[in-house]
């Protein structure tokens, strides 16, 4: 850092969700309402997970206050690029120290996100589940959004790397079957194995991964190795589960512009609520951040904002604890 740059103070917390609030109305019909979900609870109400690593970027680049310098582009700068860095290899090491204690809190996909530079969701679209066997791929699908070729790019990258879950172990990696020629006949042969089971309810084999409540429903994928030929498992797919049963119209989808700008708008009041704030007082920042006209405002009161609140809490369930006002427990009165 030069001599030159002054040193801002690190955001607060009300600060950091008005902020946002402003950055997701800016780009808000860019963004599914999981993103807008995720952005919230993973850098807001998850934000201690990040803070260490935050504020070591703010130390590097003082402009990462401001929204102009992001972790991702420190990342890149430090990390990827260590040799050419003009920060010094000592601030790489210590940054670097603190992306690999990062990767140990929280999900893998978030992780990603994060030093991508991506929106991060509040559940991926598509996990990888363990398999009991080790011999073929598991999968979820959570959102209509998923595709056949995104089914493919998971199943992909599962035979390339593996797949690591929470506890540390890797399923060995898994190969692609080929077509056998039989020595005796002329014929060769491709055996497939594909089960799509659409999920209401959590029961076995469906082992939760670790990670918050199980998000139902969701569409199963089973497959047993060795696996098909690339192409196979993303075809049948938009075939059967999208063609022909359209399962995935049960999965959550896209949202309209009015959906997404009251979640905005109860997200950023209830975790300013939750703060301390009064309502009225939260609801006019809020809403002068997001630059809605007067005549969109008076409508919005405190009984609509608590049914607003109530859905998204059944939308995103782990999020309760951070949108409510946690009382202090009374004493109990003595007996006279």
């Amino acid at each position: 850092m030069s001599s030159t740059e002054t040193t801002l103070p690190w955001p607060s917390r009300r600060d950091q969700i008005l902020v946002l609030t402003g950055d997701l109305m800016t780009h808000l019909d860019v963004i599914d309402l999981d993103e807008l979900d995720g952005e919230f609870y993973w850098r807001i109400c998850r934000g201690e997970v990040f803070r260490s690593l935050s504020e070591l970027t703010f130390e590097i680049a003082p402009r990462a206050a401001e929204g102009r310098t992001r972790i991702e582009q420190v990342y890149a700068d430090l990390v990827l690029n260590a040799e050419q860095s003009e920060l010094g290899r000592a601030q790489a090491w210590a940054f670097g120290s603190y992306v690999f204690h990062l990767r140990d809190q929280v999900p893998d996909f978030v992780f990603q996100r994060l030093l991508e530079g991506g929106r991060v969701p509040i559940r991926e679209p598509i996990s990888s589940v363990e398999s009991f066997d080790d011999v073929g791929v598991n999968a979820r699908v959570f959102s209509q959004r998923v595709s056949g070729d995104d089914l493919e790019q998971r199943i992909t990258h599962h035979v390339d790397h593996g797949i690591a879950f929470p506890g540390g172990r890797t399923m060995k990696r898994l190969r692609r079957q080929e077509a056998t020629r039989s020595d005796t006949v002329s014929t060769s042969t491709v055996s497939l194995a594909i089960d799509f089971t659409f999920v209401t309810e959590p029961l076995l084999p469906f082992v939760p991964l670790g990670y918050g409540p199980i998000q139902l429903p969701f569409i199963h994928v089973a497959v047993r190795g060795p696996l098909p030929p690339a192409g196979v498992v993303g075809r049948e797919y938009d075939a059967i589960v999208r063609g022909q049963l359209q399962w995935h119209l049960e999965l959550p989808g896209p949202a309209s512009r009015q959906e997404k700008t009251t979640a905005v708008w109860t997200w950023a009041i209830g975790l300013l609520m939750a703060a301390g704030e009064d309502f009225y007082r939260a609801r006019w920042d809020v809403e002068a951040q997001m630059n809605l006209p007067p005549e969109n405002r008076e409508p919005r009161r405190r009984q609509w904002f608590e049914k607003s609140r109530a859905r998204l809490i059944e939308r995103v369930p782990e999020a309760e604890r951070h949108l409510y006002v946690r009382g202090k427990r009374s004493k109990p009165k003595k007996n006279p």
